[in-house]
């Protein structure tokens, strides 16, 4: 499959990677390190930048991946999952893919789609009950050995990268999305405009980033972070069940100050990772332009309901 449908290159120096379970450096290590092989049955490529050894957000979500799909690798671990609940969750995130994106569900057949930050794999799920072939990234094994589970009985493949540096050869996606992960990487742009590099002409990139709140919650949400930086990963977590009002009204009321959740998953998005940013609308719509994408769309600046922050959405043709 992989020789077939995608490329390993080095996003460094575009030297050709051979995937094999030798560890093993490329001939750019002078610049960057980058190891990369086979280990346990997974794909990876580690890329350290030497300049900032600081904390790897892939841990975070390693261990946050590891509490939050628990019941259901527990389930896959035991073969409990049945077919028919794997595919009325599959029928579910599809639905839900087809009415976040204004697309035709003909659109995704036989098309080859990146994942980008595909953590619990939804999206993943979804194309793939859509008819398409998926490559899904993540930087969490966790989330790697959970979507390649999704993957199994398909030509798709799960692998342990970087969203800074995806060791794919350009032009090979005719659709890219990026579901809420562009934003906690350490530099957004870049990472958008290797995601656009990845697209095949008249390719289609699809993801959402948070919007800016006003200056107070801004503020405070920054305030809370540094002060949760203060704690180990796995004690971040637990704190961030201090976040969560469940009660609808008393947390709408609360809201307009501090972003408070009505789930574990929300807020340990917005408190826990090591990465968070948010954008203007136009400040997006306009870089999507300077890297010469055309049709860009855009919608859903509300507060979204799973995680309630802004959501600016977006969609463009290469």
């Amino acid at each position: 499959m992989q020789k077939e449908l995608i490329e390993f290159v080095c996003p460094k120096c575009g030297e050709k990677l051979i995937v094999n379970s030798k560890f093993k450096p490329c001939r750019c290590n002078n610049e960057l390190t980058v190891n990369y092989g086979k280990f346990s049955g997974i794909t990876f490529f580690n890329f350290y930048d030497r300049v900032n050894l600081s904390e790897k957000d892939g841990h975070f979500y390693d261990i946050f991946f590891k509490f939050y799909l628990k019941e259901v690798i527990n389930k896959i671990q035991i073969g409990k999952i049945t077919k028919n609940e794997e595919k009325e969750k599959a029928e579910q995130n599809s639905d839900y893919l087809l009415n976040s994106v204004p697309l035709p569900k003909e659109f995704w057949k036989n098309k080859l789609v990146l994942d980008a930050g595909c953590g619990g794999g939804w999206a993943t799920l979804a194309a793939l009950n859509l008819n398409a072939t998926i490559i899904s990234i993540d930087n969490a094994n966790t989330c790697i050995e959970f979507n390649n589970w999704i993957l199994r009985n398909s030509n798709g493949l799960a692998i342990k990268s970087s969203m800074d540096f995806i060791p794919i050869k350009e032009e090979t996606f005719d659709i890219v999305m990026a579901w809420s992960s562009i934003h906690h990487t350490k530099n957004p742009k870049k990472t958008l405009k290797t995601l656009v590099k990845l697209l095949k002409k008249d390719g289609t990139i699809m993801f959402s980033v948070y919007g800016r709140n006003n200056f107070l919650r801004e503020f405070l949400i920054s305030l809370t972070r540094s002060f949760l930086r203060l704690f180990s990963l796995k004690n971040r977590i637990k704190f961030s069940k201090l976040f969560i009002i469940k009660n609808n009204k008393i947390r709408k009321k609360l809201n307009k100050i501090f972003p408070f959740q009505k789930n574990m998953l929300a807020s340990t998005d917005i408190f826990c990772p090591v990465y968070r940013y948010t954008f203007e609308k136009k400040e997006i719509i306009d870089f999507l332009k300077k890297n010469n994408m055309k049709e860009i769309k855009t919608w859903g600046v509300k507060p979204c309901p799973e995680v309630n922050e802004k959501i600016h959405f977006f969609m463009a043709k290469k």
